[in-house]
C-alpha cells in the first residue's frame, strides 16, 4: 500500500538537506545519551532504584551487624549501584555510537521538508513522510531538534543545519513545545 502523503503532489516547503561529516555519529550520540540519561525522569529514576538498593542492603544487614555497618554497607550499595550504572551507560554509548558510525557515514545526507500536514524526513536509515498529528512535541536540543511521537518512546534528532529559523517557526505552528522537563 502507498502512503497517500508520499504520492501528493502539493511541493515542499523549505525544504532543506545537510551532508555530515566524520564526527557526526558522536555528536548525535552525545546528544541522544545526554537527553535521555540527564533528564528529571531519567535520573529520578536511577536514584529510586539507586535509594531502594541502599535501603535494602540496610535493613538486611542492621538487625545482625548494628546500625554503623548497616549505614557503612548501605552506602557501599549505593556507590556500588551507581558505579554498575555508569559502566553500563560508557559500554552502551561507545556500541551505539560504533552502530551510528556504521550507519552514518561521513558525506551522508539528512533532509526535512514540509507540507501541510506532514514532514518529510531523510536520513541515511530511512525516509519517511509523518503526519504533524503524530508528534506530541518538538525541542531544540544542542545541535539537533528533536522530534517525539505521541503514541511511542520513538524520538528522532535531526540535525539543526535542515532548519532554517523560518521553518522552525512552521514547525510550532504544527507540533507543540513540550511541557516542562
Amino acid at each position: 500500500m502507498t502512503d497517500p502523503a508520499l504520492t501528493e503532489s502539493e511541493p515542499l516547503r523549505f525544504y532543506r538537506s545537510f551532508t555530515v561529516g566524520p564526527e557526526f555519529p558522536s555528536k548525535l550520540a552525545v546528544a541522544s545519551f545526554r537527553y535521555i540519561l540527564f533528564s528529571p525522569i531519567g535520573l529520578v529514576r536511577v536514584l529510586v532504584v539507586a535509594i531502594a538498593f541502599a535501603i535494602a542492603a540496610y535493613l538486611s544487614t542492621v538487625r545482625s551487624n548494628g546500625q554503623a555497618y548497616a549505614l557503612g554497607i548501605g552506602a557501599l550499595g549505593f556507590a556500588g549501584f551507581v558505579v554498575v550504572i555508569a559502566l553500563v551507560t560508557v559500554i552502551g554509548f561507545v556500541v551505539e555510537r560504533r552502530r551510528l558510525r556504521d550507519r552514518i557515514p561521513a558525506g551522508s545526507e539528512f533532509a526535512v521538508g514540509f507540507r501541510d500536514a506532514t514532514i518529510l524526513m531523510r536520513s541515511p536509515m530511512d525516509t519517511a513522510e509523518v503526519a504533524f498529528t503524530q508528534y506530541q512535541s518538538f525541542e531544540q536540543v544542542g545541535d539537533f531538534v528533536l522530534l517525539r511521537r505521541r503514541s511511542s518512546r520513538i524520538l528522532n534528532f535531526l540535525p539543526v543545519e535542515c532548519f532554517t529559523p523560518d521553518s522552525l517557526a512552521y514547525l510550532r505552528e504544527k507540533i507543540p513545545l513540550p511541557a516542562k522537563r
